[in-house]
């Protein structure tokens, strides 16, 4: 684990220490490094680590990991998490290996006190939202833009078609294949919230486009919000504060995309007993809600985004569509390839490069040359991605 991610576990084995006398040491890296030496050190036996962090890339190392289903039911763990949220754990032959603990869901993040102003509501349809971010184009002052999005960011390119596209991605016989005039359509409607964002919004950087919402240049904006709702309650950084929201994605849509990080044990981990009471310890509903206030990281439990000092620096009504979202998200089905194939040529699209459909004819045909592996087929199962 790295950045906030480990600053929550260092307090956490501070605090492990001073409750069980156990001293846990804390290893951090980069991302890309923390995928390398968790699966580096199960195919080369050291097993030097009794619990891991990571999520559904480390599919290749899941046999290898303790079955964690008779300890979820010992100690009920999990009974009050964000509903269906144990259920998308990482498992293995339908067995629960992981326990969700750093979680966020793609969201919308839009201006109440704009909507208010022009009398326009967060639609619960796709098409109704279209409309809603082509009247707040014609309704809003030139120097704010009705939408913004992180286009210079090519892998966010896949959530904002995960959310629009409602058809399955795999065949009743395990092949990769979207729905031809589904896919067009979920372009589409990319299409118009593009049309409707800043001129540069194809180039545009997570961090930029974020600071376009957290400037007032924008009114709506798609992201990950566990990126930005730190500096949306910091006055110096924030000039929209308590005039914002996240709202739920429209119900006729997709699935939002789910950003789950799990904790594993190891099958060779020499006490599991010890490694189950430091992950409970750590996911505690107390843990997961102080490290939501001091870093921003999601939570896993409901009582977290209705906490009396979450509610009170972050308002009332502000996280609701956090939690909605979270309970309908998915894992992305596709495996890695497959995600690259869609993000790059439906980004060729947005910039006109080919037209929707032409892009749809691109994507399967290059699916038809890869097939799923049993862990994608796993979760495109569980969140309905697989034609009946």
């Amino acid at each position: 684990m790295s950045g906030n991610n480990e600053k929550a576990a260092l307090e956490s084995a501070s605090a492990f220490k001073t409750k069980e006398g156990v001293t846990v040491n804390v290893a951090a890296f980069p991302y890309s490094t923390l995928i390398k030496n968790n699966t580096n050190d199960i195919i080369s036996g050291n097993n030097q680590y009794s619990v891991m962090s990571g999520g559904a890339y480390l599919v290749d190392i899941f046999k290898n990991m303790t079955p964690l289903d008779s300890y979820i039911k010992k100690n009920n763990f999990g009974r009050d998490y964000i509903n269906g949220l144990l259920e998308k754990a990482n498992k293995y032959n339908g067995k629960t290996v992981g326990i969700p603990y750093g979680v966020d869901s793609y969201g919308i993040v839009y201006r109440k006190d704009l909507f208010e102003k022009y009398g326009i509501k967060l639609p619960s349809k796709w098409s109704d939202y279209d409309d809603m971010l082509k009247e707040l184009k014609a309704k809003l002052p030139s120097d704010i833009a009705a939408y913004t999005f992180a286009g210079g960011a090519p892998e966010q390119i896949k959530n904002l078609f995960l959310t629009r596209y409602t058809g399955t991605y795999i065949t009743k016989d395990h092949k990769y294949h979207i729905d031809s005039a589904k896919a067009v359509s979920a372009i589409n409607e990319i299409k118009v919230a593009y049309s409707c964002g800043p001129s540069n919004i194809t180039s545009l950087s997570i961090d930029q486009s974020n600071a376009l919402f957290l400037q007032g240049k924008a009114a709506v904006t798609e992201c990950w919000p566990t990126f930005i709702m730190p500096s949306l309650v910091d006055s110096s950084k924030c000039s929209v504060m308590d005039k914002w929201a996240i709202g739920s994605y429209p119900t006729d849509g997709g699935k939002p995309q789910l950003s789950c990080w799990n904790l594993f044990i190891p099958k060779k981990c020499a006490d599991v007993d010890t490694s189950w009471k430091w992950i409970t310890s750590s996911v505690s509903e107390k843990s997961c809600t102080e490290n939501f206030l001091k870093y921003g990281t999601g939570s896993p439990y409901k009582s977290t985004y209705k906490d009396a000092e979450v509610v009170k620096k972050y308002g009332s009504d502000a996280l609701t569509g956090e939690t909605n979202n979270i309970s309908k998200a998915a894992d992305f089905p596709l495996d890695s390839e497959g995600q690259t194939i869609l993000t790059t040529i439906v980004g060729d699209a947005l910039v006109g490069k080919v037209t929707p459909q032409q892009a749809v004819d691109q994507i399967n045909n290059k699916f038809a040359s890869l097939t799923p592996n049993q862990q994608v087929i796993d979760k495109a199962t569980r969140d309905g991605f697989i034609e009946k």
